[in-house]
């Protein structure tokens, strides 16, 4: 299995996740009560991810229940 990268894998992978990331901002916050946040999993968690990640949690519409990086050290 080639497990290398290229761009049009790149692209969709960056769609999606642009994507999902705006989901919050289409949906008003009085569609949902106050305990039913909107739940996230973070895929690539390196320094930008984890600032994405910190701003979401900092908003209170969220909660963050999945962390991953597909990082190879």
């Amino acid at each position: 299995m080639n497990s290398a990268l290229n761009r049009r894998m790149f692209l969709k992978g960056s769609a999606v996740a642009v994507a999902a990331m705006g989901v919050p901002a289409i949906i008003p916050a009085t569609a949902f009560g106050a305990n039913e946040r909107i739940a996230l999993g973070v895929i690539g968690s390196g320094d930008r991810g984890m600032l994405n990640a910190r701003n979401l949690m900092a908003s209170g519409d969220c909660r963050i229940v999945a962390v991953c990086d597909a990082r190879h050290s």
